[in-house]
Parts: C-alpha cells; sequence; structure tokens
C-alpha cells in the first residue's frame, strides 16, 4: 500500500499506485510521455498546500474559493477530456464504462468539497448572527441601565463599569473564543479537501495510463477491466 499519500510528489505517487495496481507491469516511459501535465498538478497542489500551512496569511473565504475555481477548471481540462478521447479511440464499451466509474467517484468527492465549503460558510454567517445578537443585547442593557440605573446600581461609574464590562465580555467572546475556533475548523476543512482531491487526481491518471498501456500492448479486455476494478477498488477505500 502506499505509504503516504499526501507528502510525496504526484508523479512518484502515481508510480507507487501503478505498481500497487499492476505490479507486473512497468509504467516509466508512459509516465514520462505525461510528466509535464503531472508537474502542472504538482505545482497547483503546491500552491494550495502553501496557502494552508500559510494561513495568518490568507482570507480563509479566498482560499475556498481559489481552490474550487481551479479544481473545476482542472476537471474540465483535464479529467472529462481523458474520457472524451477514450470514446474517440473507439474503446471497448466495458472499458469505457469502467472508466466512468472513476470520474463518477471524481464527482462525489467534487460534491463533497462544496458541502464541506457550504458548512464553513454557516459557520462564518453565525458568527455574524452571534455579533449581532450580542451587540443588539448590548444596546438594549445600555438602554435599560440609562432609563432605570438608579434602580439597580448606585452611581453613574458603576453603571458605567457594567456597560464597559459587558461590552469587552462581548468582545473578548468573539474575537478570542468563537471567531479562532470556527477559522481553525474552516482551514481543517481546506487541507482536508485538497488531500481528498490530490488522492483523487493521482487515481484518475493512475487509471488513464492503465487503458491506454493495457490498449497500446493489446494485453485483452477482460486484463485491462482487471485492472481498473482493483484502481476502483482502492479509489474507493482511500476516499472513506
Amino acid at each position: 500500500m502506499i505509504k503516504d499519500f499526501y507528502n510525496n510528489d504526484i508523479k512518484s505517487t502515481v508510480n507507487a499506485l501503478l505498481l500497487e495496481i499492476c505490479p507486473e507491469r512497468n509504467y516509466e516511459k508512459l509516465i514520462e510521455n505525461i510528466s509535464e501535465e503531472l508537474d502542472k498538478l504538482n505545482e497547483l497542489f503546491n500552491e494550495f498546500f502553501e496557502i494552508a500551512e500559510n494561513e495568518h496569511k490568507y482570507n480563509l473565504n479566498w482560499a475556498y474559493k481559489n481552490s474550487q475555481s481551479k479544481f473545476n477548471q482542472l476537471s474540465k481540462e483535464i479529467l472529462e477530456k481523458k474520457l472524451e478521447r477514450k470514446k474517440q479511440c473507439n474503446l471497448d464499451s466495458k472499458i469505457i464504462e469502467e472508466y466512468s466509474v472513476i470520474l463518477k467517484q471524481r464527482k462525489l468527492i467534487e460534491k463533497r468539497l462544496k458541502r464541506k465549503f457550504k458548512l464553513f460558510s454557516f459557520m462564518n454567517s453565525l458568527i455574524s448572527v452571534i455579533d449581532v445578537i450580542l451587540s443588539i443585547i448590548l444596546v438594549l442593557v445600555i438602554s435599560e441601565i440609562s432609563h432605570k440605573g438608579e434602580l439597580y446600581l448606585s452611581s453613574e461609574v458603576l453603571s458605567g463599569l457594567f456597560v464597559f464590562f459587558f461590552a469587552f465580555l462581548k468582545v473578548t467572546l468573539e474575537k478570542y473564543l468563537i471567531a479562532p475556533k470556527v477559522e481553525r475548523f474552516g482551514w481543517k476543512l481546506y487541507e482536508r479537501s485538497i488531500y481528498q482531491y490530490k488522492k483523487d487526481i493521482v487515481i484518475v491518471n493512475a487509471m488513464t495510463l492503465v487503458t491506454h498501456e493495457g490498449i497500446v500492448n493489446d494485453i485483452g479486455v477482460e486484463n485491462v477491466l482487471k485492472s481498473l476494478r482493483r484502481g476502483v477498488k482502492i479509489l474507493r477505500e482511500k476516499v472513506k
């Protein structure tokens, strides 16, 4: 099994996965043929991980939107085109069907990424709602004190201190307790999403190479299907 799906570069991980799926075959030349594409993918994920590692420099909302936009673009430019090229090559319908399973899994992962972004957006909105509620409570308390302060507090100084304490408590809770926890939660979701998508990209590229190698060397439809099904099984195990 692949020991480190996270920290290896994409080319090395694709190679390791191919050895796991088809240890009896050599894919080095095929990997070299798409090395430029894999290097671009590697640069993209390095950019995402750099953002996650230096989260204090970036806005989390921007990080989510930036990654989602680039993932969508990547999907259209690389993954879906791979399937189209296979259809145009008049491959056996069984191979096309099995390869399509890979893309369906990718769609499921894409939906998970969007759900995570929506969850973070909800948490972010919740902070704003809490802030508004606390502000309203503060206004009501100040209003009540200004009208009936003499009934509860012996002097204007004590009334002022009470208002100051409540305002300070509001700001402290929001800035040092609620907001940091939501922000930390959001960055963890972001990082997990990037790891998940990297796994998906690696496996889709590996499946493409398996199919290509099988057709070029005419190893037979059943052997190609066997390799693809191994890959699909690994994909399902690794995206849980």
